[in-house]
């Protein structure tokens, strides 16, 4: 099956200030598939349809990640590890009563 094309630009014959449009303007109309007899009903006999991932039921993602993503606390962190890229010692970032701090907890 060959799919064809067509784009038709209009030019306004006059003004029409419900369209928003003045003599001479270039439009171009455009159609859904609901305007064409029986072509919406194809379409959806074509489409894949997916249901909600949850913990117990893939989705679009897996159960098990699903599980991960609801476990991820995202509430305000009380303390951040974070990796030097250069040695790969490991720090701990907190902050107490307002004060930034960085501790090394264990060498690269």
């Amino acid at each position: 099956m060959i799919a064809i094309t067509k784009i038709v630009q209009l030019v306004a014959a006059s003004d029409n200030t419900d369209m928003g449009l003045k003599k001479g303007d270039k439009y171009y109309p455009q159609v859904g598939a609901d305007c064409v007899v029986g072509l919406d009903e194809k379409i959806k006999a074509g489409q894949q349809t997916y249901t909600e991932a949850t913990d117990k039921t893939a989705g679009l993602m897996s159960a098990a990640d699903k599980q991960k993503l609801d476990s991820i606390d995202t509430g305000p962190l009380t303390s951040v590890q974070l990796k030097d890229a250069k040695t790969g010692a490991i720090y701990l970032l907190t902050v107490d009563d307002g004060e930034i701090k960085i501790t090394k907890e264990s060498d690269g």
